[in-house]
Parts: structure tokens; C-alpha cells; sequence
């Protein structure tokens, strides 16, 4: 699955991002290797020169606008990886059974 279809598959992410430019940059920008992600800076920084006072003005507050929401996002998506991260553990901790839990299975078995 590429990252446009990862992307695809979530709606929710898709919030994150103002414009529908933005997010087609950010989708473009993850598929690229090192050498194309330093073109498209490249490419980002002659756009932007060539932008009037209002273009940037906007595309900046475009770019704080989507800083927020992923501030927003991760405020409340970061508890929930965590706790299932710490519930994912814990089960496997249950699972794992050791000598020691047979010792005492046997132990209670024998002292009926």
C-alpha cells in the first residue's frame, strides 16, 4: 500500500491538512527519496519567491493552520497508540506462561 492509498484509507488524516495542495505536496514529498525530497525544497523555495506579500501571507498561515490541527490530532490519537500499546503488552505478559505458574497449578492440584 502506498501512501496515497494509506492516506485514502484513513478520511480522518485527510483533516489534517488545509488545502487540497498541502495535502497532494505531503502525499508527493513521502513518496520521494532523499534526492527528490531536496528538489522539491528546491522547488518549494522558487515557488515561494515568486509568490506576492498576500500569497505568503496565506500559504504561512496555511502552514500554521495545518501545524494546529496536527497538534490537535496528536493530542488525542497519541493517549489512545499509547494505551494500546500498554494493553498489547500486558496481554502478552498473561499469555506467556512460565515453569513457575505450572509449578503452582500442580502444587494447588496436589494440596486438594
Amino acid at each position: 500500500m502506498d501512501n496515497r492509498e494509506y492516506l485514502e484509507s484513513h478520511p480522518e488524516y485527510r483533516s489534517l491538512f488545509p488545502t487540497q495542495e498541502m495535502y497532494e505536496d505531503f502525499v508527493r514529498f513521502m513518496d520521494l527519496d532523499e534526492d527528490g525530497r531536496r528538489i522539491y525544497f528546491e522547488e518549494h523555495k522558487a515557488k515561494l519567491d515568486t509568490m506576492s506579500s498576500e500569497e505568503r501571507k496565506q500559504d504561512w498561515n496555511n502552514l500554521v493552520k495545518g501545524t494546529e490541527l496536527l497538534i490537535e490530532f496528536a493530542k488525542e490519537e497519541i493517549p489512545k497508540l499509547a494505551y494500546e500499546k500498554k494493553m498489547l503488552e500486558a496481554s502478552k505478559k498473561q499469555n506467556k506462561v512460565t515453569w513457575e505458574d505450572i509449578r503452582k497449578k500442580i502444587n494447588n492440584i496436589a494440596s486438594l
